[in-house]
């Protein structure tokens, strides 16, 4: 009850003005001594109308940084930390300089087009604009969840067209060639970049790995996590969708190679007085967990022992495997489930242009009936 009658005839009107930010204890209005139940709720109603109106003005001049945190803090609940931090990254980089001094409740759908001039001017990539607006209109669909607008004014802007440019990839005698110049004393980077060119697996997927994820029987790898790096700590989270979740036959050849570094991997590991367990890093080869940057470098650095080896990035090992098997003419089906992608869809879309052309054959068998 909010009106409360005291033992001496008076009345108390005690409401509650919401919570205090600081102490996170709830906030309360009292007035005391009231001669009359009709006066009380005329105080009561006047209370009301004053803490709804204080309430909707700060929702109201809320900033454009404390409703990001709001969202942020809300998408900690369902997203990875590495979609999180790579948004973060996008929002105080892109999105807060430029809306920081905002009414949130103004910003209409004129502003966000000059907004997205504005990224065009700053020379980003279509690619990177689209990521902006994506998370600006999220931001936007969060704003509506707190009441503070009723509608996005993200809504109705298209995505800007986006080339498509060459996928870059080796055919099997250029990373033959690159392979010969591997050094030996870089046992692990060798069979690393192996694994990548015969598995296609993401190169996060790939640093995941443990040697309880390869199955001696049938010679399986089991990818079910993957590694990054978050504000200089590595985590390791689920893979990149549910699909990711996957086994990967490998070849003899690769099998053996992994198992002739994991016992070179045992020896480094004495050296250093470290024990080797079945959970342990695949390719780890000091005290300390390798990471992504370690095999970018050593592969820029190998690329430039010749020039005859083309440049690639550590992605482009995935495109490389899709195009080694579109080669031996595998079924899209098989690729599809290699890669983990959800749908055969995925796999047409990204890869299709790398298949054969089957207009020829079906022109000459229309020539046949002709």
């Amino acid at each position: 009850m909010s009106i409360i009658k005291t033992t001496n005839g008076s009345y108390t009107v005690d409401i509650s003005a919401g919570i205090n930010p600081i102490t996170n204890k709830r906030l309360r209005i009292r007035k005391k001594g009231i001669s009359s139940l009709k006066e009380a709720k005329q105080i009561e109603a006047q209370l009301r109308l004053k803490i709804d109106s204080r309430q909707t003005f700060k929702k109201r001049h809320m900033s454009f940084e404390a409703l990001g945190n709001f969202f942020f803090k809300e998408i900690e609940n369902y997203q990875k930390a590495s979609y999180i931090s790579t948004q973060n990254y996008n929002f105080n980089a892109h999105l807060l300089p430029y809306f920081s001094n905002s009414t949130i409740s103004k910003i209409t759908k004129e502003h966000i087009l000059i907004f997205r001039e504005h990224l065009k001017n700053s020379k980003l990539s279509p690619n990177t604009i689209n990521k902006q607006m994506i998370l600006l209109k999220k931001i936007f669909d969060h704003a509506i969840d707190l009441d503070l607008i009723q509608l996005n004014p993200c809504i109705g802007i298209k995505k800007l067209t986006v080339e498509k440019h060459r996928m870059d990839f080796w055919t099997p005698s250029e990373f033959k060639a690159f392979s010969n110049l591997i050094k030996e004393d870089e046992h692990v980077f060798k069979i690393f970049f192996q694994t990548l060119y015969f598995t296609g697996m993401r190169v996060g997927e790939a640093l995941a790995l443990t040697w309880d994820d390869i199955d001696l029987y049938t010679k399986q790898l089991r990818v079910h996590k993957t590694l990054s790096i978050i504000r200089g700590n590595i985590v390791i989270t689920s893979p990149k969708t549910k699909h990711s979740n996957r086994l990967i036959n490998i070849n003899t050849g690769l099998f053996k190679e992994l198992m002739r570094w994991k016992e070179a991997q045992k020896t480094i590991f004495n050296s250093y007085l470290i024990e080797q367990y079945q959970d342990t890093q695949i390719f780890q080869f000091q005290p300390r967990i390798s990471n992504k940057d370690m095999f970018h470098k050593k592969l820029k650095l190998i690329c430039e022992r010749s020039n005859e080896v083309k440049r690639i990035r550590l992605h482009d090992f995935r495109h490389s495997h899709v195009a080694l098997l579109i080669d031996n003419k595998e079924d899209p089906l098989i690729i599809k489930e290699r890669l983990g992608h959800a749908s055969i869809t995925t796999t047409m879309d990204v890869y299709g242009h790398l298949f054969p052309n089957k207009q020829k054959d079906t022109a000459d068998k229309l020539d046949e009936l002709f």
